[in-house]
C-alpha cells in the first residue's frame, strides 16, 4: 500500500501482517496449563518504509502481541520493532538503528513458516531477532555476508558499556541451495559472556523446502568461575511441501540436548526448563487466496524425564498479510 508522497520526496509504503490461533493445551505437566484454551494473536506488524533517495531509505515497524499468561486478561500494547536508516552503496547496505540481527534472519527467511513457529535459535532464546546498533549487509556473486555490532539487548535500550558482535557468512552455490556459518560474541557484565555459533543448510524450490541446523551456545561461569563455560546445543530439521497449488504440509523436529532455563520466558508454548527435550511440529495449511493462510497444526514437547507428561498444543492458526 502506498501513502501520499512525502513533502521531502519519496513514497511512504505501508504494510502489515497478523497471525493468531485458537489454541488448546491438550496435555501438559502443569495442571494450571492443561486444558487451557482460547484465542490469541501472536503477532501484529505495522510497517512504514520510505525511499528517501536513491541511496537512503528508512523503516519504522511496530509490533504488538496478546500478553501470554492465564492469571488475568491483558491488552495488546505496541512497541517499536524496527527503526533504522539504510544507506546503499555499490550493492551493499549500511544500516543504523534498531535493525534485524543476523542470528537467525537467514534461517527464518528459508524456513518461511514464522506464523507456525519461531526458528530454533529464536524459540529457545539463543538470541534476539533485533539489535540496536550498526550493520553491514551485502554480497558478491554466490557469497553473502551480514555483520552487526550492537548493544546486545535486542530492541531494548543499553544500560552498560558492553557490546555484542555478530557475523553471518553464506554461500549459494546453485539456485535454491544455501549454506550458512554464523558466530557471535556477547561481552556481558560479571564475566558471564556468551558465544554462539551455528551451521545451517537449506534447499528450496517452487514445491518444497528442506533445512537442517545445529546451534551451540556457551555461557561463561561468572566471577567465581570465569574459565568454566556451560553448553547449550540444539539441532533442528524441517520439511515443507506444497501441492495442488493451495495446500501444504509442514513437518519439523528439534532436539535440545541440554537443559535451558531461558525457555521459561518463552510465550505461547510450554517447555521443561530443567531437562533436555524433543519438539515436534506438524501442520496442514490451506491458502484460499494470496497472502491468507489457514492451518490446523499441533506442537508436541517431550521431556527426556520420563516422569513428566508431554505438552501437546492443538491449534487452528490464521495468518494474513496486507
Amino acid at each position: 500500500m502506498l501513502l501520499p508522497t512525502l513533502a521531502m520526496g519519496g513514497e511512504l509504503k505501508f504494510s502489515g501482517l497478523v497471525f493468531g490461533d485458537y489454541y488448546h493445551f491438550t496435555s501438559a505437566e502443569d495442571s494450571t496449563i492443561e486444558n487451557q484454551n482460547g484465542f490469541w494473536i501472536r503477532r501484529i506488524y505495522l510497517t512504514f518504509d520510505s525511499d528517501i533517495s536513491e541511496e537512503f531509505s528508512a523503516r519504522v515497524r511496530f509490533e504488538m502481541n496478546t500478553p501470554y499468561g492465564f492469571e488475568k486478561a491483558g491488552e495488546l500494547i505496541p512497541f517499536v520493532k524496527d527503526a533504522y536508516l539504510n544507506y546503499k552503496i555499490s550493492g551493499q547496505s549500511i544500516m543504523f538503528g534498531i535493525i534485524s540481527s543476523p542470528t537467525f534472519e537467514l534461517i527464518e527467511e528459508e524456513w518461511g513458516k514464522r506464523y507456525l513457529e519461531k526458528t530454533p535459535d529464536d524459540l529457545y532464546k539463543i538470541g534476539s531477532s533485533r539489535e540496536f546498533g550498526i550493520g553491514a549487509k551485502g554480497g558478491y556473486g554466490i557469497f553473502k555476508y551480514y555483520a552487526v555490532v550492537g548493544n546486545g539487548e535486542g530492541e531494548k535500550s543499553e544500560y552498560n558499556r558492553n557490546k555484542k558482535g555478530m557475523l553471518s557468512l553464506a554461500i549459494e552455490p546453485m539456485e535454491g541451495l544455501t549454506f550458512e556459518v554464523y558466530g557471535d560474541w556477547w561481552d556481558r557484565l560479571g564475566e558471564k559472556d556468551k558465544r554462539t555459533g551455528h551451521v545451517f543448510l537449506a534447499y528450496k524450490n517452487e514445491y518444497m523446502g528442506f533445512g537442517a541446523s545445529y546451534t551451540q551456545q556457551q555461557t561463561q561461569g561468572g566471577h567465581s568461575n570465569p574459565d568454566k563455560w556451560s553448553n547449550l546445543r540444539i539441532a533442528s530439521v524441517y520439511l515443507r511441501v506444497k501441492f495442488m497449488g493451495n495446500f501444504g504440509v509442514v513437518l519439523r523436529y528439534d532436539r535440545s540436548f541440554d537443559k535451558n532455563g531461558n525457555v521459561l520466558s518463552q510465550s505461547y508454548v510450554y517447555f521443561p526448563s530443567d531437562t533436555s527435550f524433543h519438539f515436534i511440529l506438524a501442520a496442514f495449511e490451506f491458502s484460499p487466496v494470496k497472502n491468507v493462510f489457514l492451518s490446523p497444526n499441533v506442537e508436541v514437547v517431550k521431556s527426556d524425564d520420563s516422569n513428566l507428561k508431554p505438552t501437546v498444543i492443538s491449534r487452528f492458526t490464521v495468518f494474513y498479510k496486507f
